[in-house]
C-alpha cells in the first residue's frame, strides 16, 4: 500500500511539472499589445471598438477607454492584424493595422481611423445642365435607396452643405474602406417641398478624390 502511495505520488508531481512546463513555455512566449486609437489632433478616441485577428481568427476583442487606449493583455509571439472602428459624430471610420506581437516585449500600435478616408466634389445642376447656387447638398453612407423619405434623409446623412456660385461643393474626410470602398448616395434639397434624390452613386477607397455631377430637378 505504502509502495502505491508512492507511485501515486511521483505521477502527481510528474503531471505538475509538466503542466508548469507547458505554462512557462506560454508565459516564454508571449508579449502584450496596447492599441491606442487617435483622431487627427492626435487625441485619444473613446469607445472605439478593437479587434485583433490572427489566421482568420479574433482572439481579442474590446472597446478604448476614455483615453483612446486599448490593453490586450498578454497575446502568443505572432503576426496580428488590429482591426479599429471608430464613430466621430454619425460617421464611421474603420482602419486596419498589421503588426507582429514578440515575446517578452509590451508593443503599442498607433491607430488613426479618420486617415482612411477620401474626398468627394460634388457639382449641382437643373435639367438644362446650368449650376445651381445656394442649394444643400447630403451624402448619405450608402447606394441609392428609392423608398426613404425627406425625414429619413435628413437624419442619415453624415455630411452637408451649400454649393457655391459654381454649383459645387466638396466634402473631405469622408469615410472609406481597406478593400471595397464604401458605398455613397447624394440628396439635395431647399425644404421638404423642394428636394430631389437623383441615381448617382460613387464607391470611395483611401486617399480617393471622386467627383460627381449631380442633375435635379427643383
Amino acid at each position: 500500500m505504502q509502495k502505491l502511495t508512492i507511485l501515486l505520488l511521483m505521477a502527481v508531481v510528474m503531471i505538475s511539472c509538466e503542466e508548469n512546463k507547458d505554462l512557462n513555455v506560454t508565459l516564454n512566449e508571449s508579449g502584450t499589445l496596447k492599441v491606442k486609437v487617435l483622431d487627427e489632433a492626435g487625441e485619444g478616441i473613446g469607445d472605439a471598438k478593437v479587434e485583433v485577428v490572427t489566421s482568420g481568427q479574433v482572439v481579442f476583442e474590446d472597446s478604448t477607454n476614455s483615453s483612446g487606449v486599448c490593453e490586450t493583455g498578454k497575446l502568443l509571439q505572432d503576426e496580428y492584424v488590429c482591426r479599429v472602428t471608430a464613430q466621430v459624430d454619425k460617421r464611421i471610420y474603420q482602419t486596419e493595422t498589421y503588426t507582429q506581437v514578440i515575446a517578452g516585449e509590451n508593443k503599442t500600435v498607433e491607430a488613426r481611423p479618420m486617415a482612411n478616408s477620401g474626398k468627394i466634389t460634388t457639382t449641382v445642376v437643373n435639367m438644362e445642365e446650368e449650376p445651381i447656387e445656394d442649394v444643400n447638398v447630403a451624402v448619405l453612407p450608402f447606394y441609392h435607396e428609392a423608398n426613404y423619405t425627406y425625414e429619413q434623409m435628413l437624419e442619415d446623412r453624415w455630411f452637408h452643405a451649400s454649393t457655391d456660385a459654381n454649383g459645387e461643393v466638396t466634402f473631405t474626410k469622408v469615410p472609406a474602406f481597406e478593400q471595397y470602398g464604401r458605398s455613397y448616395s447624394f440628396f439635395v434639397y431647399y425644404d421638404e417641398e423642394n428636394y430631389d434624390y437623383p441615381y448617382e452613386e460613387v464607391n470611395l477607397l483611401r486617399g480617393e478624390h471622386k467627383e460627381v455631377t449631380l442633375q435635379v430637378d427643383l
